[in-house]
C-alpha cells in the first residue's frame, strides 16, 4: 500500500476519576465542568454526561469535542476507545481533529499532530484544579486556554517575562535556549506571537524552572549552569531533554518568603482602634479655630453704565 491523501487527523485522550476522589469531583474540576455533580442533586444523579464542540483559533478549521460526565458501573463513553469499569466514574475525553483532505505529508502530520496535543492540554489545564494535579501527580503550572491570538500573546509574553525573573537568565541566553535572537524574544516579550512547538517549549522549560527555584535568580541561574556527564540543565533544556534536565535540577525550596512575627501585647494595644465614643467625639471637635479678630466680609456692588453719547 501507497497512502497518497489524508482526510481525517485527530489526537483524543480520555481521564477517568474513580473511588474516593469521585466524592470530591467539584475540587477536582472548574465549577462548569462540575456542573450538576456539585448540586445537591449530585448523589441521585447515575448517567449525566454534557458534550461540547469549539473551534480551535488559528488552527485552519480544525475543531475540539469535550464529553465530560458521570457514568454508572460497567459503562463508557467509547466502548472502542476505552473499556468500562465495574464501578461508577466520571470520566473527561477530549478529541482535537482536522477533518479535511489533504496530500499525505509526513511532517505536516507531525507538526498538527503535535499541535493538536497542545490544544488537548491547554484545555484540560483549564478543566481541571489544581487539586486534581496533585492527586495524580502532575505539575500544577495552569495554563489557559486562548480563546483567541491576543490571549495567546499575553500569556506568552507573561511567561517569557516569567522565566527571564525567575531564572536569571539573559535575554540572550534565553535566545540560545529556543535556537533564535535576542530580537525575537523581546519580540515574544512585548506580545508577537510564538509558533506551537515553541510555545510548547517555553511552557516546559518555565515549568522545570519553577520545580527547581532555590529562591532567587542568582542561585537558579548557577543551578542551570552546573556541570555535568550530561551536560548542564541548560543545554538539556534547550535540546528539549527535559526529563534528563528535571532530574539534574532536582526540586527547589521555592521562593523565599518573609515569616511575620506575631505583636507583642503592647504592640498590639498601641495599634488597637479608637473605641467608638471616641470616634464620635471627634465628630464634634472643631477644625479651624478663630484667632484674633477677623475682617468682615464686604458686598461690591457692579454697576453697568450706559454711555448717551
Amino acid at each position: 500500500m501507497n497512502p497518497q491523501m489524508i482526510d481525517r487527523l485527530g489526537v483524543r485522550y480520555i481521564d477517568r476519576v474513580v473511588g474516593e476522589n469521585l466524592h470530591v469531583l467539584p475540587e477536582l474540576v472548574r465549577p462548569e465542568v462540575a456542573g450538576v455533580m456539585a448540586a445537591s442533586l449530585a448523589a441521585d444523579a447515575q448517567h449525566v454526561i454534557a458534550e461540547n464542540l469549539f473551534d480551535l483559533p488559528d488552527e485552519n478549521g480544525s475543531q475540539l469535542m469535550a464529553r465530560w460526565g458521570r457514568l454508572p458501573a460497567r459503562s463508557t463513553v467509547d466502548p472502542a476507545a476505552v473499556d468500562p469499569v465495574d464501578e461508577p466514574s466520571w470520566v473527561l475525553d477530549v478529541d482535537a481533529f482536522r477533518q479535511k483532505t489533504d496530500a499525505l505529508d509526513v511532517e505536516m502530520i507531525v507538526s498538527r499532530t503535535r499541535t493538536l496535543a497542545e490544544r488537548i492540554y491547554s484545555f484540560f489545564r483549564w478543566a481541571v484544579t489544581d487539586e486534581f494535579l496533585r492527586r495524580y501527580g502532575g505539575q500544577t503550572h495552569r495554563r489557559p486556554l486562548p480563546k483567541s491570538a491576543e490571549d495567546s500573546s499575553e500569556f506568552t509574553s507573561d511567561a517569557i517575562a516569567e522565566l527571564h525573573r525567575t531564572s536569571g537568565l539573559t535575554w540572550d541566553q534565553i535566545g540560545r535556549l529556543f535556537g533564535v535572537s535576542r530580537r525575537s524574544v523581546h519580540f515574544w516579550a512585548s506580545g508577537k506571537p510564538m509558533n506551537a512547538a515553541n510555545e510548547q517549549h517555553l511552557l516546559q522549560v518555565l515549568d522545570a524552572v519553577r520545580q527547581a527555584d532555590r529562591g532567587d535568580a542568582r542561585s537558579n541561574r548557577a543551578v542551570l549552569f552546573e556541570v555535568s556527564a550530561a551536560g548542564t540543565p541548560f543545554e538539556l533544556l534547550a535540546s528539549k531533554r527535559f526529563d534528563e534536565a528535571g532530574a539534574l535540577l532536582g526540586r527547589g525550596p521555592g521562593s523565599r518568603r518573609l515569616t511575620l512575627r506575631p505583636l507583642d501585647a503592647q504592640a498590639a494595644a498601641e495599634r488597637a482602634p479608637l473605641p467608638p465614643e471616641a470616634l464620635i467625639d471627634a465628630m464634634n471637635d472643631r477644625i479651624h479655630r478663630d484667632v484674633g479678630r477677623v475682617r468682615p466680609a464686604r458686598t461690591v456692588r457692579n454697576v453697568r453704565r450706559e454711555s448717551t453719547e
